[in-house]
């Protein structure tokens, strides 16, 4: 875990600020703090290692000169006085941005003169990344407009680069300047579809824009990874328009820990208080406290504004509960600006957000991952692990939120109603529109058809929205997700997971009306739109689903009449082709009102069809849209980094519990074989049933008689009839039928 970065050289010195005063109300000595340091400080004299070398970049071209480097020290004071700020601003109630009563949030950069720049004299840009949410490595000149530019890695990573942040400065108007970012993990990349880097000028004043670079190309770099593998890097020509201007770059529009700290101190005003509760649960590693809104329709008693003073628990929270969450991964922002859109319709005065808190109480998670969205990262924490991926064994030290809510949602199944539905928000950097993952009972079964009823409504509702990208598989790869967990450890059967292009939609523009097209780019405004949407699908599917009694009983009979009436004939007139189905799907989405008018029965009958097409082509695969462990540190630097934090941290019955954890564990039982498993094995039988057996006799000479074997029986497959299987045997005694077994 010795610090090669930035990131990594400033975490550690405050994650030793953090260790040296946790715990030491449970331990009767305090943290040695000098025994920390010698494995996160990197060594009292390092060798000289030439800069371009350190970046993989040839340095035969005498005239490159290093203009940024965020490892240097003059940089990294800079960034730790940075994210100290932000860290008192977290602790104490403020706002920092502007959100009006509507909850309506500008997406403002910085102000320049509170970034620290790396200046130079040879009239070279400045640049910087040291403020919120930033990241940029290093910045080198190959001429007076050419510039190399790297990604800072993930804290505690060997890679994992794809969000970058970064502010120039020292522009002359009318000047063109060509940048190259060439240290991009994935191979694939929107940006070969036509997406663009987003560019703010602060002088210009017109918000982020997508269309100001020129001549943008994506293709390989000449730099490798450590097993050889070349990176992606990214081209584009910017022209500025002023002289002393300070222009952001960025690769989606930002929503930085700040702004979420801002939307939740305004939803504690008036008049949001009536239906919004906050906590504050466990501090991450960082020391950030995880934030938890509580939305719903308290009553005529509401609970005081802090609910750790009262006592018991509320009626409204034993209401069914609806969880939401988001930024797993820090550099997925448009999964937080799909969250607000959310936020702003739950705590709306529409009829159906009115409904839906009547019924239902919102548990709203909306930052899993603050320490890396603070510190620029793309995918992972603080302890360098991806947080999609811990979902199975969470450690409550090294992976403290997700351990939070885990037991919240484990809390809610056990001391109420339950969680009816989990939503999880997430973005896509290689594919286009919004589309849902959920999960499956299996193939063919009314249950998954049933799972598969929102997204087809929701997409129906809103044409941003893609049926043909969702997926309901669950791949071996992917259970310890959130998704997968939630799912089958926890019990929440709507459980989806909802992906968002980094770009937009990929739709024909109307060269007959140029006036009436919609522009293709995910804005914010534009993500946020999908919170109505799924709120309305919420109201039509749940409330139903939930209903019990004759009439709810004689629905669902009818759903499950309907599908197996379906046959060939239904299936023919489901479009065989994409570009069908997805006219189709606009046609349906033009008018919201029919789809929400649509029989409950004949949408079913709909998702069967689209379930049978999919599966006979194929259908795409789901998941997260990269490998998570392709750039993280080798095992055995995991281990060491873990085994650092943890063994200082543990209290005494965690010790006790370690301990214990040594003892040699129980050999596991062997497998059956699959022959086995056939013969004694029956889907109407499943416990083996055993007749006529015979009590104790012993012969004349006093030796037990032989037991005689069972009788063959053949295969469930070669069964004429589905009858139960009963075995039999005749046997003298217990342990000669124990043989027989």
């Amino acid at each position: 875990c010795r610090a090669s970065n930035a990131n990594d050289t400033a975490a550690g010195a405050l994650m030793l600020e953090w260790l040296s005063g946790f715990g030491r109300d449970d331990q009767d000595e305090p943290l040695d703090v000098d025994e920390l340091v010698a494995h996160f400080a990197p060594p009292e004299a390092p060798q000289p290692i030439d800069e371009f070398e350190l970046f993989g970049i040839r340095a035969s071209d005498a005239h490159k000169t290093a203009l940024y480097r965020r490892d240097h020290a003059d940089e990294v004071s800079s960034w730790q006085e940075c994210r100290q700020q932000i860290l008192q601003q977290a602790l104490e109630p403020g706002a920092w941005c502007d959100v009006d009563e509507h909850l309506n949030l500008d997406c403002l950069p910085p102000c320049p003169d509170s970034i620290p720049f790396s200046r130079n004299d040879d009239g070279h840009l400045f640049f910087s990344s040291c403020f919120e949410s930033g990241n940029l490595g290093a910045a080198f000149a190959l001429g007076n407009d050419e510039y190399t530019l790297l990604i800072d890695n993930d804290t505690n990573t060997d890679g994992h680069n794809q969000w970058y942040y970064f502010a120039v400065t020292n522009t002359v108007a009318g000047c063109s300047a060509r940048f190259t970012i060439n240290n991009f993990s994935k191979k694939k990349s929107l940006y070969m579809d036509g997406m663009q880097p987003l560019v703010y000028s602060y002088m210009d004043g017109s918000g982020w824009q997508t269309g100001a670079c020129s001549d943008v190309m994506w293709g390989q770099s000449r730099m490798t990874k450590k097993n050889r593998e070349p990176y992606s890097c990214l081209e584009f020509t910017y022209t500025f328009a002023f002289d002393g201007d300070c222009v952001f770059f960025a690769y989606h529009f930002p929503y930085t820990y700040s702004m979420i700290m801002s939307v939740v101190h305004r939803l504690e005003s008036p008049p949001f208080r009536d239906v919004v509760r906050r906590r504050f649960l466990r501090k991450t590693l960082f020391g950030i406290p995880l934030v938890l809104l509580l939305i719903t329709d308290w009553g005529p008693d509401p609970p005081p504004e802090d609910l750790d003073q009262m006592e018991g628990v509320h009626p409204a929270l034993l209401k069914p509960g609806i969880v939401i969450t988001a930024r797993q991964h820090p550099g997925e922002s448009n999964a937080s600006w799909m969250c607000h859109g959310l936020l702003k319709f739950l705590v709306s005065d529409a009829e159906e957000a009115v409904k839906l808190r009547r019924d239902f109480c919102f548990h709203v998670f909306p930052c899993l991952n603050p320490d890396g969205v603070i510190h620029g990262n793309y995918r992972c924490s603080l302890s360098g692990d991806d947080l999609n991926r811990q979902w199975l064994e969470p450690h409550p030290i090294t992976h403290p939120t997700i351990h939070c809510v885990k037991e919240y949602i484990r809390g809610l199944q056990s001391n109420s109603k339950g969680a009816y539905a989990c939503f999880d928000f997430h973005g896509h950097s290689r594919r286009t529109h919004i589309f849902f993952y959920g999960c499956s009972f299996g193939e063919g079964q009314l249950k998954s058809y049933r799972l598969q009823l929102y997204p087809k409504l929701v997409s129906l509702l809103h044409h941003d929205v893609c049926y043909e990208y969702c997926s309901f598989k669950m791949q071996r790869s992917k259970a310890s997700t959130a998704r997968c967990v939630v799912f089958r450890d926890l019990g929440v059967e709507h459980t989806y997971t909802i992906e968002a292009s980094f770009y937009g939609v990929a739709v024909n523009p109307n060269l007959d009306d140029p006036s009436a097209n919609e522009p293709n780019v995910f804005t914010p405004q534009r993500l946020g739109k999908i919170g109505p949407v799924m709120g309305r699908a919420m109201l039509t599917l749940f409330r139903a689903n939930m209903s019990r009694g004759p009439r709810a009983l004689r629905r669902k009979k009818a759903q499950s009449r309907l599908l197996d009436d379906s046959g060939d004939e239904a299936d023919k007139s489901c479009p065989s082709e994409p570009e069908e189905a997805s006219e189709a799907s606009d046609a349906a989405s033009s008018d919201s009102a029919e789809a929400l008018a649509l029989d409950p029965a004949e949408l079913l009958l709909t998702v069967k069809r689209d379930a049978e097409l999919r599966s006979a082509e194929g259908g795409s695969s789901g998941g997260s849209d990269s490998c998570p462990s392709a750039d993280n540190k080798p095992k055995e630097e995991q281990a060491r980094f873990r085994s650092i934090v943890v063994a200082r941290v543990t209290t005494s019955r965690d010790a006790k519990r370690k301990s214990l954890k040594g003892r040699p564990a129980r050999p596991k039982a062997k497998r059956p074989s699959s022959a086995h498993r056939r013969l004694y094995s029956s889907q109407a039988s499943p416990t083996p049933t055993l007749t006529n057996i015979e009590p104790k006799v012993e012969s004349d000479r006093g030796e037990r008689p032989e037991a005689p074997r069972p009788t063959r029986i053949r295969p469930r497959s070669a069964q004429p009839t589905r009858e139960p299987i009963v075995y039999t045997a005749v046997a003298a005694d217990r342990a000669s039928v124990k043989q027989v077994l």
